[in-house]
Formats: structure tokens, C-alpha cells, sequence
């Protein structure tokens, strides 16, 4: 019978810089991966039912990653966090997931950031912490390192 644990690793890369979610000081609360959006060109002719497809593409795809970010004191958590920001604010960035031996890797937009909750909770600044959510636009095809799917 397999274990309580989720073998679960979230990587932020960019540029040689690189964090690991998953213990103090990033903890991943939730991660939101993508379904599949397609953007369609279609025509549709006033003696015709439904329309006609010309084309499709996968639109650009959305990941949700709220992170909270803890440290000992407010200072060192705040430190943490602009290192967070500062590469998830790169021009582009690659997220990977690694979930009981899955590994995907996407490679995305800047992210855009804001607190969980939408405010400040005193008695986590007190604690050290707070939880921040990133959405996150990213290529609607993650790679595969150990191949194709």
C-alpha cells in the first residue's frame, strides 16, 4: 500500500538562478496545472448550419501556484519573497513539476503576484509567513524529458 505522502517537487528556473518549492522558506499550498484551451478561426455562412472550422491552436495556457513564503522573522521572509519575485518576474522562466514521477517542464511568462487572500493577515506577518498567489501564462505544451506522451 503506497504511503500518505505525494512525492510532489515544484522547480523556478531562470538564467542559472533556480528554487525549489517545497520546505521552509517556499512551501507550495496548491498548483493549478493547465487543461487545454483552444483558440479557433471558424467562418460561418448565413445558409449554413453551425459553422466551419479553418483552423486551431492551443491558446496560451494558465498555471495557479499559491506559495507560502516562511521565515523567522518578517525581514527573512521578506528577503524570500523578492527572491521569489524577482524570478518568477523574468521575461521568461521554466516551472517544473515533478508529481510521483511525472515531470513536466513549462516554460513561462512573467507571473503575475498577489497575496493569497488579498490582504495582509497580522497574525501570519507576526509568524513570519504569508501566502502568495502566482498566475502564471505558460506554452500550452509542457516537455517531457523522458519523452513524448
Amino acid at each position: 500500500m503506497a504511503g500518505a505522502d505525494l512525492a510532489a517537487t515544484v522547480v523556478l528556473a531562470a538564467g542559472g538562478a533556480e528554487l525549489e518549492l517545497g520546505d521552509a522558506p517556499y512551501v507550495v499550498e496548491s498548483l493549478a496545472v493547465p487543461g487545454r484551451t483552444w483558440r479557433r478561426s471558424t467562418v460561418e455562412g448565413r445558409y449554413q448550419h453551425g459553422r466551419a472550422v479553418l483552423g486551431v491552436v492551443l491558446d496560451t495556457a494558465t498555471i495557479s501556484l499559491d506559495v507560502r513564503v516562511e521565515a523567522a522573522t518578517w525581514t527573512a521572509q521578506q528577503d524570500a519573497y523578492e527572491s521569489l519575485l524577482s524570478l518568477v518576474s523574468r521575461r521568461v522562466f521554466t516551472l517544473t513539476t515533478n508529481i510521483e514521477g511525472h515531470v513536466e517542464i513549462w516554460t513561462c511568462e512573467p507571473a503575475d503576484v498577489a497575496l493569497a487572500n488579498g490582504d495582509l493577515e497580522k497574525h501570519l506577518v507576526m509568524a513570519g509567513m504569508q501566502t502568495y498567489r502566482l498566475t502564471i501564462p505558460a506554452v500550452p505544451v509542457p516537455e517531457h524529458p523522458s519523452g513524448p506522451m
